[in-house]
């Protein structure tokens, strides 16, 4: 722990035996600190005497400030260029204190709620895509956080608990995954020290993160008139700005980054007015200009149909595309600011999404081309600026153009309405830096929306590989409009109730296959079961997921079983073996599958390290891999802790797959070739004793024709 040095001459109370500072700060300012370079940075704290003289090592230069009569003091002390470690000395006239260590760069506050507090360890069953890899080699002092911990209180604070921490992999692992990933691009374009301020907390309103000053314009927002003392609901209004923003309010930095807004989505008009209102509270109070504030704009969830949700979430579903409008419009309302979108990287299984490395990098590419004059680093997906109509087809624009297409050549996102309000699916044609869009259900348009639902996975991008947001040209109110043709966009396959664990759900939606979820087969009595159900759509089968002849069943336990995979040495033995989970996709004739995106993740696996491999056959004989190396993973021995988990993501190799009628998906393990691994296995099932393994698995059936999306 960074903790402050103690130098000089202390003032010693000779009848108590004790030895007491007389110059304090909060705990913002302590050892390891990076402060903003090249500006006027704030400096506060308390003293007991009249005068504090604080000197700083990178100018050499010399300040004296008065104490008020309570007992604080603030100032502002000029910053040089990024560089360091440097010292800050603070005098009064009974004591010295040294602060070491520090460095100057770029700060930032990361704040918002889940999705910007998920760390790089991920969440309970939930991991961070690729995170193992990237904890183990980020060791670097150049990027430092230091992390609020979470409080709500009833009235501002002066004061935060936390501490400034280099990036290791002691240490990484519990940053905040967006910001780290945006430290860590910030770093490597520039070369300087990033320092993050983390204040955040999951499950939380925007209302919690504001000022009682702030939300006396929303009258429609309770405000409670409380004594000092800590809220026990964290959602209280002011609760969180109290304890965890005005404490550090003044610091310096150079922006802030947001994720949040989940939790509003109930309320998409009143959040309109209340997150600009946010941004313009914090920046009046830094009092150093409209600093650049960047943030997310929240990822599509809610995949279920209605009558498969709870009754809350059924009700909640129809407003969250409006919340992703209320989060695009705030651009235009908040100067010097920017949003990055997520209609690809999102998650049907979570609300989570996995791949926090491309939120991360989104954010930075906002804040290197414009705060950061990065001119050649894009930043931004197809943005709709206008609609024209000719005939039957409404011919949309779009500003950040270049190079506009479609992901899977055709799109099944965008619906197109009359005058009566009814909206039917829609053909999209790219035609240079505009979308055409036309139905023969519709003679003469008057609206067109894309992506506009709770669920879904955006297929509009520019050359940059940036997705467009969701959006609509109209301006009716929720419910005015109807959708016709377009039924549950998500269709629920359930395995039969025989198999204990097999196929959970198939998710599909028009032609394209949003996504399938298997788990491995257990045994019951001693009886390995299975269910031979295959996916109830009209353009694709799937098979379950089975396991080859070189697995061993392990038998006797009711409530799983041991997948044993044989000691091997190398991928060629193992091959040999037969030893692997497979599962087939498989579209209609006339028809091909292609994949994007597979999460799978092995839980509460006990035992011995393994290796492991994917491959893939679209003929059903030969196989190849997917990526080019063998992954390692260590044991996962539970030590007390609940369903350890091990990310076997194959994301971005996946993607190499070549489209086909038919793909099946291979997982190998096999023994370590370390003299501390001797066996391997994969536990699976429900036992504390044993584990599972979950595939989530994404990909897109072509070649359908309109007839068919229809029906």
């Amino acid at each position: 722990m960074m903790k402050r040095v103690i130098l000089g001459v202390l003032f010693l109370c000779v009848v108590f035996g004790q030895v007491f500072a007389q110059v304090t700060f909060p705990s913002i300012f302590s050892d390891g600190m990076v402060l903003q370079q090249q500006t006027d940075v704030q400096i506060w704290g308390w003293a007991k005497s009249k005068l504090v003289t604080i000197s700083t090592s990178w100018n050499k230069k010399t300040y004296q400030v008065p104490v008020n009569a309570d007992g604080s003091w603030r100032t502002k002390v000029a910053t040089t260029k990024a560089g360091g470690p440097y010292t800050m000395e603070l005098k009064d006239d009974k004591s010295s204190l040294v602060l070491s260590d520090i460095l100057l760069g770029e700060v930032w506050l990361a704040s918002g709620q889940s999705n910007m507090e998920m760390p790089l360890k991920g969440f309970k069953n939930q991991p961070v895509t690729g995170s193992e890899e990237i904890v183990s080699n980020s060791e670097n002092s150049s990027i430092r956080f230091f992390n609020v911990k979470n409080k709500s209180w009833a009235k501002p604070l002066d004061d935060v608990e936390g501490e400034w921490l280099s990036a290791s992999p002691a240490t990484t692992s519990n940053f905040s995954a967006t910001a780290y990933f945006f430290a860590k691009e910030l770093h490597e374009k520039m070369n300087v020290p990033v320092a993050i301020v983390q204040s955040d907390w999951g499950g939380t309103l925007v209302q919690a993160w504001m000022s009682g000053d702030a939300l006396k314009a929303f009258p429609q927002v309770n405000v409670k008139t409380s004594a000092d003392s800590m809220y026990s609901n964290k959602n209280e209004s002011t609760g969180l700005y109290n304890a965890m923003i005005h404490p550090i309010v003044g610091y310096g930095i150079k922006g802030a980054i947001w994720y949040q807004g989940e939790q509003n989505r109930h309320e998409p008009e009143l959040y309109s007015k209340l997150f600009p209102a946010m941004v313009k509270q914090w920046r009046t109070e830094w009092n150093v200009g409209d600093f650049p504030f960047y943030y997310v704009q929240i990822a599509p969830y809610i995949f279920r149909t209605p009558d498969k949700l709870s009754t809350k979430l059924a009700q909640l579903r129809p407003y969250v595309p409006y919340l992703r409008e209320a989060q695009m419009q705030a651009e235009n309302v908040i100067p010097n600011s920017g949003m990055a979108v997520l209609m690809d990287v999102s998650s049907q299984f979570t609300i989570h999404p996995p791949d926090k490395q491309s939120v991360g990098k989104r954010l930075s590419y906002q804040a290197l081309n414009k705060s950061y004059d990065f001119k050649d680093v894009a930043y931004a997906g197809p943005v709709y600026k206008k609609m024209e109509v000719k005939g039957p087809s409404a011919i949309l624009h779009f500003d950040h153009a270049d190079g506009l297409y479609l992901k899977d050549k055709a799109s099944v996102n965008f619906i197109i309405a009359g005058a009566d309000k009814v909206f039917y699916p829609a053909t999209a044609i790219i035609e240079g830096k505009t979308v055409r869009v036309e139905s023969d259900k519709v003679k003469n348009p008057v609206a067109v929306r894309y992506a506009f639902d709770a669920w879904v996975i955006g297929d509009l991008f520019n050359k940059e590989n940036l997705p467009a947001s969701s959006f609509r040209t109209d301006n009716w109110a929720i419910g005015e409009a109807k959708n016709t043709e377009i039924k549950a966009p998500v269709e629920d396959y359930v395995a039969p109730k025989t198999s204990y664990r097999n196929i959970i759900a198939i998710k599909t939606t028009g032609n394209q296959l949003l996504a399938w979820q298997f788990a491995l087969p257990t045994q019951s009595n001693g009886r390995e079961t299975t269910a031979n159900a295959t996916a109830v759509h009209a353009n694709l089968e799937a098979s379950a997921l089975k396991r080859g002849p070189g697995v061993t069943v392990q038998a006797g336990s009711a409530r799983g079983f041991n997948g044993h995979f044989p000691t091997n040495k190398d991928f060629k033995s193992a091959e040999k073996s037969g030893a692997y989970y497979e599962f087939t996709v498989k579209a209609k004739p006339g028809e091909k599958v292609s994949l994007h995106k597979l999460d799978a993740v092995l839980r509460r696996q006990s035992g011995s390290a393994y290796i492991y491999r994917w491959v893939y056959s679209t003929d059903g004989t030969n196989f190849n891999k997917i990526g080019a190396k063998d992954m390692e993973v260590a044991s996962l021995s539970n030590n007390g802790e609940k369903q350890p988990s091990v990310d076997l993501s194959g994301y971005k190799d996946l993607q190499k797959v070549p489209s086909s009628k038919t793909i099946t998906l291979r997982l190998y393990a096999w023994g370590g070739t370390s003299k501390d691994r001797k066996t391997s296995a994969f536990g699976f099932g429900k036992s504390t004793s044993q584990g599972s393994i979950v595939l989530n698995l994404e990909g897109v059936v072509t070649g359908v024709s309109s007839e068919a999306l229809q029906n």
